[in-house]
């Protein structure tokens, strides 16, 4: 929040946070946040079958940032997700169809569709950390704060996982091998903040152990793995594999419908995105190197799913 607070001009950037813990509006407080509370009620759903999913999450605050942008004359929206989860999830699909809820073609399309409600006066949506990974945003967070300690400790307050609904009787705790968490490990330890990483009860704690199985955490002695639980963990560390690997030109080469379309979204050129692009997964791909040889020695189930 500091950091986009540093990076925004005014008005201040206004906080919009699904209230599932009764806890958040006092850590809200706390953090000594400028605020005024307005509280709305979204039933996203038909029937009896509720929409239970994160898919429609971008939607319904993207919507809501522009209502509020319209009621208060705000001119920016702005989107924090990095080019990892906002453009790699396009890159790399696998098991499911990608989450897109950041890509600057979604955001686009969102814009277009204010615009034909409004016809004026539509807030611009913006993309600040792009260019960026995981790990040198929370660099560049750390370093504008100026107060380790207290940064560290909203860290651990946070949660990147969006499986715990998958997991009986723990579903309180963050899995630690989704997609999303593992962008989170190697994001902290390649920022790093391993010391937090390492705190994180993860329930798939430890990734240098040689199954799932054995990389439960030592206190859910009743925690089983299941054959969805090995899909999930199989098809993120496949994920970042494979989006490290398009750092390689011949594979790079081969994405140029991905290419266009971000270029047409930012309305930037084509060559300006291919090389900002390749120069992200260089990046990301030295990110993961660096992460496998910390914490996935030979051997590991989580090193041997990688090429």
């Amino acid at each position: 929040m500091r950091a986009i607070e540093e990076c925004a001009d005014h008005p201040p950037p206004l906080c919009v946070t699904v209230m599932t813990r009764p806890d958040i509006g006092n850590r809200i407080r706390a953090a000594g946040i400028p605020q005024s509370w307005a509280t709305a009620t979204f039933e996203p759903g038909v029937g009896k079958h509720a929409e239970p999913s994160c898919r429609s999450r971008s939607f319904l605050f993207l919507c809501t940032a522009a209502v509020v942008a319209r009621l208060r004359g705000i001119q920016r929206i702005v989107i924090p997700e990095t080019g990892q989860g906002a453009i790699g999830a396009a890159l790399t699909p696998i098991d499911e169809r990608p989450s897109l809820g950041a890509h600057p073609r979604f955001t686009r399309e969102i814009a277009r569709l204010f615009d034909l409600i409004w016809l004026d006066g539509v807030p611009c949506i913006e993309h600040p950390n792009l260019w960026l990974t995981k790990a040198e945003l929370l660099r560049k967070a750390f370093s504008s704060t100026g107060n380790g300690s207290s940064s560290k400790a909203s860290i651990g307050e946070t949660r990147s996982c969006t499986r715990r609904k998958l997991n009986a009787g723990v579903e309180d705790r963050a899995c630690g091998i989704c997609p999303n968490c593992l962008t989170r490990r190697v994001a902290l330890v390649n920022a790093g903040l391993d010391d937090v990483e390492q705190q994180e009860p993860f329930i798939w704690r430890d990734l240098s152990a040689p199954t799932l199985d054995a990389a439960i955490s030592p206190d859910l002695t009743a925690f089983a793995s299941t054959a969805r639980h090995q899909t999930i963990a199989a098809a993120a560390v496949i994920v970042h594999d494979d989006l490290a690997a398009l750092a390689l030109a011949d594979r790079f080469n081969k994405r140029p419908t991905e290419v266009r379309s971000v270029a047409q979204a930012l309305q930037i050129s084509e060559q300006d995105v291919a090389s900002r692009l390749h120069a992200l997964l260089h990046r990301h791909r030295d990110e993961w190197r660096y992460f496998l040889d910390r914490s996935a020695p030979a051997g590991s189930w989580l090193r041997a799913l990688c090429r």
